[in-house]
């Protein structure tokens, strides 16, 4: 593992791989939005999606810096971090605020289509939180 302080590096990253574990081990990896608040890094999901759920259970995470299908390249510096579900972008809207200045209207174009699919599937919209990522000493 690389070194605490280069985690934030990767906050200028425009994906990130965030592995999560689970109960039994097996680690579980999917591509993200980064965004670097101060000291920490910040990323967006659902909060019934399943590494919302992993980080509750074990706020250990993996990191490192991937393209958009999250292949990270061969020799890529990973890191160790801890992982922390804030609360709603809503709640949290400072530091998703972060997300929204770096990926603008690609992120606004997300949402859209995020809540027109629900809405076609007539599901109750879910909600999105914040997760903080900080340097694991």
């Amino acid at each position: 593992m690389e070194t605490p302080a280069g985690l934030l590096d990767l906050g200028a990253s425009r994906y990130i791989s965030l592995t999560t574990f689970r109960r039994s081990g097996e680690a579980v990896s999917t591509p993200v939005w980064v965004a670097r608040d101060g000291d920490a890094l910040v990323v967006m999901t659902t909060l019934g999606s399943g590494k919302a759920k992993r980080i509750r259970n074990d706020p250990h995470v993996r990191v490192a810096a991937c393209s958009a299908s999250g292949k990270v390249a061969p020799g890529a510096p990973r890191f160790d971090a801890s992982a922390e579900v804030l609360g709603s972008v809503e709640a949290e809207h400072q530091r998703f605020g972060l997300l929204r200045a770096k990926y603008g209207v690609q992120l606004r174009l997300f949402f859209v289509i995020e809540h027109t699919v629900q809405r076609l599937r007539r599901k109750p919209p879910e909600e999105w939180v914040v997760i903080r990522l900080t340097p694991r000493a």
